[in-house]
């Protein structure tokens, strides 16, 4: 039987570790392939307060940041910028915000491009990785949503919850030595 998507993808195991934000943040931006035309001359910056550790299930939420990360970079012009900056909300949340200076999203598609588990088969390879994304952030208790720049270009806000409570269902691995600040 097809498992509803909806339901298994608020199911995804998590690994949580008490993570790092700087460095953890700094090996995902390293990790990410500029593309290989990168004739664009595109900078990018991470601004993450050092010290700053977070409960996050490291594997997918690398893979959040590096899906955010290359999509920024594929619709980012020459001479562009792609920022990716994290810090604690007045909400107590992670917040994790890509943002580039790109085109943009169509105003009539920022609505619905996290929607995961779309019904109609997603129509091409941005919109599978981001329904990855929705799907991952879900699994955190997350929220993510796309903003426009006012001076143009987009911003992806990841929401993440840093309280312990959030996440009754998940394997929290306390052993593991994380070492850098």
């Amino acid at each position: 039987a097809m498992l509803d998507k909806k339901e298994s993808s608020s199911s995804l195991p998590l690994n949580l570790e008490n993570t790092s934000m700087a460095p953890f943040l700094g090996d995902v931006v390293k990790s990410v392939d500029i593309p290989a035309d990168n004739k664009k001359n595109i900078s990018t910056s991470l601004d993450v307060p050092g010290g700053w550790r977070v409960l996050i299930d490291r594997d997918k939420v690398s893979k959040i940041v590096g899906i955010l990360l290359s999509e920024a970079y594929k619709f980012t012009p020459e001479n562009g910028c792609v920022s990716v900056k994290a810090y604690q909300n007045k909400r107590q949340q992670c917040a994790i915000e890509v943002a580039d200076t790109g085109p943009g999203v169509p105003y009539e598609r920022q609505d619905s491009i996290f929607s995961s588990g779309v019904k109609d088969a997603p129509c091409n390879d941005v919109e599978v990785a981001l329904s990855v994304v929705a799907d991952y952030v879900k699994a955190h208790h997350g929220e993510v949503f796309y903003n426009a720049r006012p001076a143009g270009g987009s911003l992806m806000t990841v929401l993440l919850p840093t309280d312990y409570s959030a996440y009754s269902d998940a394997n929290i691995v306390t052993d593991t030595i994380d070492t850098g600040d």
